[in-house]
């Protein structure tokens, strides 16, 4: 079955750069932002020039640094914005030295000596010496990613952060995703993905409701990002996983721009996995799918004032017209119509300023959300340069963000927005999830204030830093009207007598309007809020040698959170009352040392190790002053025989008033309350790497670093008064009296989260030459954990006998977190990954991404409340499948089965026709998934409650190989002369390795219409190909 979407998303980036302290100064940044030079000037007999004149020009820009070097004859620039320079070295009676097209990478620290000739009058020398490609100084492990392989490399649908994934050590994250509450899509080292930090031109670009990522803006629009995926330096923070720190590209001197347009259509797409194969993998034959999409766009960037202001605008537009495939039999979708709840085969979607989340239930991606998102931001920045010596910057940032999900309910005849609109969620264990979303409708508006400054001092062997970063969340209109529509779960039940004379399925219990649950939420649903952050850094290189390195850093960081208050009553026959815990010793130091064995600037040795706070995701405090009862969220929870959840499966519209549940209540029910750990630390990891890098002739690089990271304090969800079927049928600890049915199930934010990562990346980096570049990494990995994310669908499957009177604020009585240590969603023993391009005669350009990996893991879930004991609420439940249903002890371990691994190719062709000297019309045909592999990424993972069997039937896969077309009209800042030996930057682990001729340049684009077919793992797929 089907469902149609219709995408939207428009990105509109206007970028201005001012350049401060008078004209013919390059702008200064920051290494978040930039990169520094260094060096030392000699003459002949190697003896220190004191006094010489280092002068640094933009090529771009035309703009101008200068420096003297000091005393001991070195010279230190820092905070040069990323691009290509031209460096001149004067002083009196020796030869003035230039080198051409040298160009800086973000966060890149390259040293660069010279060595004047003493020489007549006028005389000039121009020094063609390539740069090394090995930068011995750097500690971290990082990867830059450059212009030239954003604009080159083939991305499905062009959004640039998924060009990390292309480094060591970065994975697509694999998170269930639970209503509106999306990822950073990425996850570093085995951590999980709310705990990264996304910077944009020095500046957070978060979320920081749920831990993911705000407004992304077109991939013309980057300049280059660096990957920082394990011990960064302490000017980087707010993260426990890693960092994605991105710059926007700026106006130049020449006016310059492009205009750009991508096509894909499904007469160019291969059938998908499930238009051959039902979900059992017995062969069918269905039509193909209808799919269309289009991306459109462009750039302008130039002068506004010759040397001194710039501008830079980018504008892209794209719309998908798609199916998504349903895994439900046409059987079962008979059923839940018939209980008016139609499994829906038409959607609409819309977003603005960012990818659409997905939305949907268990098997059947029924349940549909109409998203509309506006992201504004301001951003304003100050360098000065006090001195050769002394940099000060300043930062200053306003982001809006305004979001409202409302549900796509069929029983609202369009989008449900208000809270009472709309029928109730039902979710059918194993089979599908229909109805109103859950979570919806779900307003959120908040603005963003961060103000940032940095303090740089240099001398000849130190570069230390300050600074402090403030950050203000208003939240100012908020709501999470959980269960207002109604919640029913059904779920395998057993024979019962007098009522079902054999067990019977999920579905059949729908039939028979037999709900294992009804959950039904009222009150008041949400309010403003505001959360404060504040950041504190020290950093410094300390050169101690020309060989070693060493670089001491420290960090401090608090968030500061609204006055929220919490009360659990009978614990051990009193009240626990508490605030929201306030965190204040997130102190985090970090050492990393650096040798070059040799001094030649070819060998680096380096070790590093440190902490690394997170910041806690700010809706954890919204949502459990929400979800409070009382006054607050109030939450009915009505369990299988209630006559409460019959009566309401029963009422029209399936939808239960507040006083009909009153009323077959006796006046009073108790409310399902989440609340946070009286004790709730922040999340943060020990981060350690140890590595090696050797330069392999001129152009090539072979890097090998091990990693290692144990984070601490996950948050994960924990029911503090589940049914303890010890204590009698029914019963909970907080139970008043010892009455049953008088307390409901306490969710717990608790910090009892671990996670374990080792891993091993090898990677072999060549820098442009001979008209090719490539990067080829290998990782062998290992990733644990005991918590997959904070959200309640993740409650472990044994939650222990509630809170203990002698430790209120400890875990529960009997819980063992260790019991559910296992593979962390995003582990992948194996991960292969090549990039490359290649330049051929005749203005053609053969680009490609291959990755090949080891397949995720998975829970095996029996679908039931094996233990009794509530499971808090979650659906299908988190009780593992058992190899023998009488033995608790059989439960099989937690992600204990793996997806098949995964394979893709994606390729680029790309001419060029150049129109002039300024212009060229670039075509494009690029290939996804050229080999047509089927790449699983979910199962049917309810097992039963039967012995614990094989995998029955796959719930999605990736998309199926296909191709397109695309166009891209630029006119060059600069043109580039034909023919000749290309050199440039290459991608490559530490971002460096340039030579001296470097020099900026327009990569090739273009349009190709293929009229025959492509043949991918033995099917045709005919096309076009492209993006681009």
């Amino acid at each position: 079955m089907r469902e149609a979407s219709h995408r939207t998303r428009t990105r509109i980036l206007l970028a201005l750069a001012l350049t401060f302290g008078g004209a013919g100064s390059v702008s200064a940044q920051s290494r978040v932002t930039g990169a520094d030079l260094r060096g030392m000037v000699r003459d002949q007999s190697a003896a220190a020039l004191v006094g010489a004149t280092v002068t640094v020009t933009s090529a771009e820009t035309n703009t101008a640094r200068t420096t003297r070097t000091d005393a001991s004859g070195r010279y230190f620039m820092g905070a040069l914005p990323p691009g290509a320079y031209r460096i001149a070295v004067e002083m009196a009676g020796f030869t003035t030295q230039r080198r051409e097209g040298v160009t800086l990478h973000l966060g890149q620290a390259l040293d660069l000596d010279f060595t004047l000739s003493v020489a007549g009058r006028g005389e000039e020398l121009t020094v063609t010496e390539q740069v090394n490609l090995v930068d011995p100084q750097r500690t971290a492990v990082a990867t830059v990613v450059g212009q030239q392989q954003i604009d080159s490399l083939p991305i499905n649908g062009r959004n640039f952060m998924s060009f990390s994934v292309i480094t060591p050590g970065v994975y697509l994250d694999n998170t269930p995703q639970q209503g509106a509450s999306a990822t950073s899509g990425l996850s570093f080292a085995g951590q999980r993905a709310r705990s990264n930090n996304i910077m944009v031109d020095g500046l957070d670009n978060n979320d920081p409701i749920v831990g993911s990522v705000r407004a992304t803006f077109s991939q013309e629009a980057v300049r280059e990002f660096q990957v920082l995926t394990n011990s960064y330096s302490a000017e980087f923070g707010k993260a426990s996983g890693g960092v994605v720190n991105i710059v926007t590209r700026s106006g130049t001197n020449d006016l310059h721009g492009n205009a750009f347009v991508f096509l894909r259509d499904d007469s160019l797409n291969a059938k998908d996995h499930f238009e051959r194969f039902d979900v059992f993998g017995q062969p069918i034959d269905r039509a193909k799918a209808p799919y269309k999409q289009r991306q459109y766009g462009g750039t302008l960037g130039g002068p506004l004032r010759k040397d001194q202001t710039f501008f830079f605008l980018s504008v892209e537009r794209l719309e998908i017209q798609a199916n998504n495939f349903v895994t439900i039999s046409d059987a079962d979708a008979a059923v839940l119509n018939r209980a008016g709840f139609p499994v829906m085969r038409s959607n609409y979607s819309h977003r603005k300023n960012e990818n659409i989340e997905p939305f949907g239930g268990l098997i059947a991606r029924s349940r549909g959300a109409v998203q509309l998102r506006t992201d504004y931001g301001v951003s304003l920045a100050e360098t000065d340069i006090l001195s050769s010596r002394w940099v000060h910057e300043a930062r200053l940032q306003w982001a809006h963000e305004k979001q409202d999900i409302d549900s796509l309910d069929p029983n609202c005849g369009g989008p449900c927005t208000a809270f009472d609109q709309g029928g109730p969620t039902l979710e059918v264990a194993g089979v599908a999830s229909v109805g109103r979303q859950r979570f919806t409708p779900q307003p959120r508006t908040n603005d963003r204030i961060q103000l940032t400054d940095t303090l740089t001092f240099a001398t000849s062997s130190h570069s230390a830093k300050a600074g402090f970063d403030f950050n203000v969340i208003d939240s100012r209109d908020t709501a999470l009207p959980l269960h207002f529509g109604g919640r029913y779960l059904f779920r395998a039940l057993p024979a019962i007598p007098g009522l079902l004379p054999q067990p019977i399925t999920s579905i059949q219990a729908v039939a028979l309007g037999l709900p294992a649950a009804y959950i039904q939420g009222y009150g008041t649903p949400g309010g403003p809020y505001r959360n404060w952050d504040v950041s504190l850094f020290v950093q410094d290189d300390w050169r101690l040698s020309r060989k070693l390195v060493i670089k001491p850093g420290l960090r401090y960081q608090r968030q500061y959170w609204p006055n929220y208050h919490y009360t659990v009553s009978n614990v051990g026959g009193t009240s626990l009352s508490y605030n929201f815990h306030d965190d204040k010793d997130n102190l985090a130091p970090r050492l990393a040392v650096a040798f070059d064995p040799t001094g030649r600037g070819r060998t680096s040795l380096h070790a590093a190790y440190g902490l690394f706070y997170d910041n806690e995701i700010v809706s954890i405090g919204s949502i459990t002053d929400e979800i409070r009862g009382g006054d607050g969220v109030r939450t009915l929870v009505a369990r299988f025989p209630s006559p409460v959840a019959l009566a309401a499966w029963r009422t029209p519209g399936h939808r239960l008033p507040e006083a009909s549940a009153l009323a077959l209540l006796g006046g009073s029910y108790p409310s399902l309350v989440i609340s946070a750990d009286p004790a709730l630390e922040t999340p943060y990891a020990h981060q350690a790497a140890v590595g090696v890098e050797q330069g392999l002739g001129d152009d090539f690089a072979l890097s090998a670093n091990f990693v290692y990271v144990h984070g601490k304090h996950q948050v994960g969800t924990v029911d503090y008064n589940p049914v303890v079927p010890a204590l009698g049928a029914g019963r909970r600890p907080n139970d008043v009296n010892g009455i049953a049915g008088t307390s409901a199930s306490i969710l717990q934010y608790s910090d009892f989260g671990e996670t374990w990562y080792k891993g091993l990346t090898v990677a072999l980096s060549k820098r442009m030459s001979h008209r090719y570049e490539f990067l080829l990494s290998y990782t062998l990995a290992k990733a644990e954990d005991t918590s997959t994310d904070f959200q309640s669908a993740f409650i472990p499957q044994d939650n222990g006998r509630g809170r203990n009177p002698q430790d209120p604020t400890g875990l529960p009585i009997g819980f063992d977190p260790n019991l559910e240590r296992g593979p962390a969603v995003n582990d992948q023993k194996h991960r292969f990954v090549f990039s490359g391009l290649v330049e051929m005669p005749w203005d053609i350009r053969l680009s490609t991404i291959v990755t090949a990996a080891s397949g995720r893991p998975f829970t095996p879930l029996a679908g039931a409340d094996l233990n009794g004991d509530g499971d808090g609420g979650a659906i299908p439940g988190p009780d593992r499948a058992r190899r023998n249903l009488a033995d608790a002890a059989s439960s099989v371990s937690r992600n204990r089965e793996r997806l098949p691994a995964t394979f893709t190719i994606d390729l680029r062709l790309a001419k060029r026709f150049r129109l002039g000297k300024r212009a060229a019309l670039d075509l494009i045909a690029e290939a996804f998934n050229l080999v047509d592999r089927v790449n699983y990424s979910d199962v049917n993972n309810l097992f039963g409650t039967g012995a614990f069997p094989r995998v029955r039937a796959v719930g999605r896969a990736e998309d199926a190989g296909g191709v397109g077309p695309a166009l891209r009209l630029a006119r060059a800042a600069r043109p580039r002369p034909r023919g000749g030996r290309a050199r440039g930057a290459a991608l490559r682990p530490d971002g460096g390795g340039q030579r001296a001729r470097a020099a900026p340049r327009e990569p090739a684009r273009g349009l190709r219409r293929l009229r025959r077919a492509l043949r991918a793992d033995g099917r045709a797929v005919r096309g076009r190909a492209g993006l681009g």
